[in-house]
């Protein structure tokens, strides 16, 4: 099947799982460049785009997942300007700290932000830290990453035994999702690198210890599912998404499924 492309950048798919990344990869250095681009977010330590919005909503949200992170240690991972952290403090959480690869969103939030604590750090840093958190949150980050099996792997790493993790993402298998997918505004790379359907990225978090608790409502062609933590000791996958990729280290050559396939597609081994 023909690859999507758009400008400079082939997207190649599975037609069995939906996964779809970008290939070949931009390298670590543009990546972490891009998120450190004085344009990037348009923040810095006293503005940050937005902000009286993303203020609102995150209290709104907060108070949507007050049943699951009420009494916990929560972590924010891709925080920016620190909206939901300080959220999370005011509503109940016994700790609230962040991370984010934007030095321009964390200075932001160390300086506005009353509540919690940020630091300047990328997912990948989750698999050498020692700390555990009862509750994780997770909105628009998987599809930065490129790893298909990163996320689960820190999460893995990161959330102790019976905490939650809840992750928000674009849904490529979603009925909102256009048929052309270079007509989808969350096909946009080099910033988003990788799209999951819901019932794919359950399959890889159960094989990392994750049972997928509920189907939140989310915004538009996207997910937002709640998993549990429940066997620390499983045997999670290493590598970079093996269970996904080819052996030569990129996705299946194809296109996405037709809706009708989607609707009954079956979940990855």
């Amino acid at each position: 099947m023909t690859p999507h492309c758009i400008e400079e950048w082939t997207i190649l798919g599975c037609k069995q799982c939906g996964y779809h990344a970008v290939s070949p990869l931009p390298s670590p250095g543009a990546i972490e460049a891009h998120y450190n681009n004085d344009a990037y977010r348009q923040a810095d330590d006293l503005h940050y785009a937005k902000s009286r919005s993303r203020k609102r909503r995150a209290m709104l949200r907060a108070l949507r997942l007050w049943p699951w992170f009420r009494g916990r240690n929560v972590l924010d991972i891709g925080c920016g300007g620190g909206f939901m952290v300080e959220a999370f403090a005011l509503f109940g959480a016994r700790s609230a700290s962040g991370i984010d690869m934007s030095r321009a969103g964390i200075a932001y939030a160390t300086a506005k932000a009353r509540r919690g604590t940020y630091r300047v750090a990328d997912v990948e840093s989750l698999l050498s830290k020692s700390e555990r958190y009862g509750f994780v949150f997770c909105s628009e980050v998987l599809e930065h990453l490129p790893d298909a099996t990163l996320l689960p792997r820190a999460l893995a790493a990161c959330v102790q035994d019976g905490g939650y993790a809840l992750v928000n993402a674009p849904d490529i298998g979603h009925r909102e999702t256009p048929a052309d997918l270079t007509q989808w505004p969350a096909l946009c790379p080099p910033e988003h690198l990788q799209w999951f359907t819901s019932d794919g990225f359950a399959a890889v978090m159960e094989r990392h210890g994750f049972m997928r608790k509920r189907r939140l409502r989310a915004r538009g062609a996207a997910f937002s599912d709640l998993f549990l933590r429940v066997d620390k000791e499983k045997p999670s996958l290493s590598g970079s998404g093996s269970d996904v990729l080819s052996p030569g280290g990129q996705p299946v050559l194809d296109r996405r499924s037709s809706t009708s396939e989607r609707r009954t597609i079956r979940q990855w081994p």
